[in-house]
């Protein structure tokens, strides 16, 4: 759930920089590891981080102030001082990066440090004549000084990240002795497959999953079919329930759980739906997450199933949207919401992601009234304090997208309207989810009515009197009209369009970027209607479920 103006929101920017700093710790904790025999060059780079930050607040000072006012302020001995304190605490912290990384031995913990001290005393003697110092004579004690303090300052930091690194990996160690118990192979899961109507997809969903399970590990529920779905899935030697009548997906995962006994028989429960593909490497990347005793889901990545093609299909218009949604909310806001030190994720995708027996054991698969069932698991989840949900992106499935419209707003229509009626049942209480959510969604409120009515704006600036063209306001110095700002924003929304195309490497999302504007106005109206639906009816609902329409996977 990403809106038009989400993408420069408070929420949306927030979340990025924590995924940015999970990004720099969970790196920095693996290249730890990194073979004595690694490469120099990323030891050059990461020394010299402490001394790039520090060159970048000084730039930026006299980029603010201009050059002549900065030598000013930088006349001043408070200022000096305190200037000199940054300085050498970033020279710090190119050190203790360098020696995170290569702390195999004393050798190449005096490499990093030396790398990192030099460098940085070499900026720092070209700084000081700013000061009054410089490479003279006179002030050669001045010089020395210098570059003692940074001696200091980048052993200290060497030395810093070395303890560090030991303790880390005693605590490592110890984990993994008392990990044993809760650890989660192969053969502990059991893959649950919800399926309505799904024979043209169940058979290669199926063969995806036995490239990494044995067969006797996964169990579909046929919930009301009327196709060969069974058929299909016992043809593959897999167990195939055929529940009658249809029941809705919800129900057809608690049939299958409770009749073959699998929270009692297996340490973890892998949810998917029918279309998707799997990888098969997703256990290699999912299952270590489990070996952290407070982790009871993990959710797998989706990717959108892109076939090749040189022209632009309507039916493939709502899966090139949704390879651009998956990109923005998967990497710029679950990556940051699924770190252990936040763990503030709104949603457990029910398509493709791994719980606990025992978490799942005491979450509400079935709630009265709601239309799915993926959001209030993942509400039980926060609510009754049960765990951490982890994320890993080298964990994916492939799933499909809508392939019509009708199917579209029919399926975000669903999403949508459970969401509500998650927090209608589960209300109000005091945690940093809560607020992390709520916040979430009263922004997303606001953008998806200010894009509602941008139609009506650009109406009113096209033909009403131009006088209107010119109203704005002053943003740090700079005039921004009314006209400026909406052409701005349509232009940076289709810039991330343009960074999401270059990133997956398909520039048939260029051409089809310019439709996603009209694609996103209907989803906004389709979220208001819901949020309303949702949170101030109680519609009934009866529990069937139909699938949209399928297509069959191309052989690898």
């Amino acid at each position: 759930m990403v809106g038009f103006f989400q993408l420069f929101g408070i929420s949306f920017i927030f979340w990025v920089i924590i995924g940015c700093l999970r990004f720099i710790f969970e790196t920095l904790r693996t290249l730890r590891d990194l073979p004595q025999s690694a490469s120099r060059v990323n030891l050059l780079a990461a020394s010299l981080a402490g001394v790039g930050l520090s060159t970048s607040l000084f730039f930026l000072v006299f980029i603010g102030f201009g050059f002549e006012e900065a030598m000013r302020f930088a006349s001043t001995p408070a200022l000096q001082l305190s200037s000199l304190v940054i300085w050498f605490s970033c020279i710090g912290l190119g050190a203790f990066i360098a020696a995170r990384i290569y702390a195999h031995e004393p050798y190449m913990l005096s490499f990093a440090v030396a790398l990192g001290t030099i460098a940085a005393t070499i900026t720092a003697l070209l700084y000081s004549p700013s000061t009054g110092a410089g490479l003279i004579p006179e002030n050669i004690m001045l010089d020395l000084a210098l570059f003692g303090a940074s001696l200091g300052f980048g052993f200290l930091g060497g030395h810093i990240a070395r303890s560090l690194n030991a303790l880390e990996r005693e605590r490592d160690a110890a984990l993994r002795e008392s990990t044993k118990a809760v650890r989660v192979a192969p053969e502990d899961v059991a893959i649950v497959i919800a399926a309505h109507n799904e024979e043209v997809t169940i058979g290669t969903t199926v063969e995806s999953v036995l490239k990494f399970a044995d067969v006797k590990n996964i169990f579909v529920g046929s919930d009301g079919s009327s196709d060969k779905t069974v058929d299909v899935v016992r043809s593959l030697g897999a167990h195939a329930d055929d529940i009658q009548p249809n029941r809705g997906k919800a129900g057809a995962i608690v049939y299958v759980l409770e009749k073959n006994k699998i929270l009692d028989r297996y340490k973890a429960v892998f949810l998917m739906d029918a279309d998707l593909k799997v990888n098969k490497d997703f256990y290699k990347y999912a299952l270590p997450q489990f070996d952290d005793p407070n982790v009871v889901a993990v959710i797998g990545h989706a990717v959108s199933l892109w076939p090749k093609h040189y022209l632009p299909y309507w039916h493939l218009f709502f899966t090139a949207y949704r390879i651009r949604l998956w990109r923005v909310l998967q990497f710029c806001l679950r990556y940051g919401q699924t770190w252990k030190y936040t763990n503030v994720s709104p949603i457990v995708p029910g398509g493709g992601s791994i719980y606990r027996s025992a978490a799942l054991k005491k979450i509400d698969i079935v709630a009265p009234g709601l239309i799915i069932e993926d959001f209030n698991m993942t509400f039980d989840i926060h609510h009754k304090k049960l765990g951490l949900i982890s994320f890993n992106p080298r964990a994916y499935v492939t799933n499909q997208e809508p392939f019509s419209l009708r199917d579209y707003v029919k399926q975000i229509y669903r999403w949508y309207l459970g969401y509500f009626q998650t927090m209608r049942r589960h209300g109000i209480w005091p945690s940093w989810f809560f607020f992390s959510t709520a916040f979430f969604t009263l922004e997303l409120f606001i953008t998806s009515f200010l894009f509602a009515i941008l139609p009506f704006l650009i109406l009113e600036l096209l033909l009403g009197p131009r006088e209107i063209l010119t109203i704005g306001a002053s943003f740090f110095g700079i005039n921004i009209t009314l006209a400026g700002a909406i052409i701005t924003v349509l232009l940076l929304d289709y810039v991330v369009t343009m960074v999401v195309a270059a990133i997956e490497r398909k520039p048939m999302l260029l051409i089809y970027g310019p439709g996603f504007f009209f694609l996103r106005y209907v989803e906004t109206w389709v979220f208001l209607y819901a949020m309303g639906i949702g949170l101030f009816t109680k519609p009934k609902m009866d529990g069937t479920w139909k699938s949209p329409k399928r297509v069959a996977y191309v052989k690898d």
